[in-house]
């Protein structure tokens, strides 16, 4: 158990992360099937709550920034033709 709450430590933290299946081959093989392994990291995530999603403030703090830019670049791009 230790050892699936570190992966989601990991995968929580790090810009590139190490997919599970990578995991398994190198740690988990000879204790459970990836099958398994799956199950135990989803029911962990639904023990801490964890969400794989953002709050509806930072998306649209995101989609703001994201329109500007793109808004930005047409008009750049109007600009230079």
């Amino acid at each position: 158990v230790l050892a699936c709450v570190i992966f989601l430590a990991h995968s929580w933290t790090m810009d590139e992360t190490c997919p599970l299946r990578v995991w398994h081959r190198y740690i988990f093989r000879d204790y459970c099937s990836m099958s398994t392994l799956n199950i135990a990291v989803a029911r962990l995530m639904l023990l801490r709550h964890h969400k794989l999603r953002l709050p509806r403030s930072t998306v649209r703090g995101n989609m703001a920034q994201l329109i500007g830019a793109f808004s930005l670049r047409a008009v750049a791009m109007r600009r230079s033709t």
